[in-house]
């Protein structure tokens, strides 16, 4: 069964594990653009010059090695890597909200195959912050729920070459990024992570994102990365009643990766479908084949989704665990496109004071500013 492409109304839920098994693996129906498949298989070296430099960006050294080897001292001040430009955090009124606009569609290129039943791969390897609600206090944190569901995939075709790995520095001088974590590619060149993905307080700070990462780079060539020039997200002073509701961020990148790629829509989370196992969450956790390989769990219910100012705390059980930060939590609809209804955040656990555990969920962070953010982040970030 192959989807036709038709608009989907917002109250239409995610399809079914039971409907999406009736939907076929599609091939690419034309060759990708020259200017593509030559950017995606060319390595490249891009540098940043983060300091007084005198002369070229690097010297050659005679190598006593071997045949064939070449060595380069980089000149004081230039940094491997392409340093990002603006940061900026945002209230939700400096958000514009366009009428009858429902959320940012999703792209799929004719040269990329349509995957909706991915390759599984090896076998996993193993055998922050406090949060108020109803007046308890609990403590932010990620969590595996038994038993451990995670798989780990092959990410070919779309939707799966679409997530990726995220670094992120905040020094780019630095000879190892500061942390790791996901992200998906949410336009043509515009990726949707959580919010304390992003190095807010870096001077000399860095993004670079890797579509597709599989055991070092993109299974879609060594070229196929990208740093990140901008990023948006929300205001620290801006409290919501949920803190887990607003850990959202957008980060444009220098090349149009998701042009070549594809990438997901997104929608506002609707509590109408509440319970329905039909949910994806994916990411690069460091507890699952040291974050070398993506995994993802499916058919996961959401809870609740608690709302404060429109912001959405999804709360699931869906397992989580530091490196799927920002990872997105999706489904398939009708039309056989992936939407985003939220980004992973992380999660919390609240006790009374005796200790009891009154809540323990993970989180992802989405509802109709999230929407709003992408839409104005692709409009003013082309």
């Amino acid at each position: 069964m192959t989807p036709k492409r038709r608009p989907v109304a917002h109250s239409q839920p995610p399809l079914t594990a039971e409907h999406l098994a009736k939907f076929e693996n599609t091939a690419a129906t034309v060759e990708m653009p020259a200017r593509w498949a030559e950017f995606l298989s060319r390595r490249r070296l891009e540098l940043t010059v983060t300091g007084r430099m005198k002369g070229e960006p690097f010297e050659a050294l005679r190598s006593h090695d071997a045949a064939g080897i070449r060595r380069w001292n980089l000149a004081p001040g230039v940094a491997i890597g392409m340093r990002g430009r603006k940061l900026e955090r945002l209230t939700p009124r400096r958000v514009r909200v366009r009428a009858g606009v429902e959320g940012p569609a999703a792209h799929i290129p004719p040269w990329v195959p349509r995957v909706y039943h991915p390759t599984l791969s090896a076998p996993p390897l193993w055998a922050s912050g406090s949060v108020e609600r109803h007046g308890r206090r609990g403590e932010l944190f990620y969590g595996v729920y038994p038993p451990e569901d995670r798989q780990v995939y092959y990410p070919s075709g779309y939707p799966w070459q679409c997530i990726g790995k995220v670094y992120a520095w905040n020094d780019i001088n630095a000879d190892s990024p500061s942390w790791s974590g996901s992200g998906v590619l949410i336009g043509p060149r515009h990726v949707l992570t959580a919010g304390h993905m992003v190095p807010w307080d870096g001077t000399t700070w860095g993004m670079q994102f890797i579509p597709a990462y599989y055991d070092g780079s993109s299974l879609n060539g060594p070229g196929a990365s990208s740093w990140v020039s901008d990023a948006r997200g929300w205001e620290t002073s801006y409290r919501s009643r949920y803190p887990g509701a607003d850990d959202i961020a957008v980060l444009r990148l220098f090349d149009p990766l998701g042009e070549a790629l594809g990438y997901f829509g997104a929608k506002t989370y609707s509590q109408g479908w509440n319970n329905l196992p039909d949910f994806y969450l994916m990411g690069y956790p460091s507890m699952i084949a040291n974050a070398e390989r993506p995994s993802y769990e499916r058919r996961i219910p959401v809870l609740r989704d608690d709302e404060n100012n429109s912001f959405a705390q999804i709360d699931h059980h869906g397992d989580s665990t530091p490196g799927d930060s920002g990872g997105p939590f999706w489904a398939f609809w009708a039309d056989g496109f992936s939407y985003a209804v939220g980004t992973v955040s992380g999660g919390y656990t609240v006790s009374d004071s005796k200790g009891n555990v009154l809540d323990d969920n993970n989180v992802a962070a989405g509802g109709s500013p999230m929407v709003n953010l992408i839409n104005q982040v692709r409009t003013d970030w082309p």
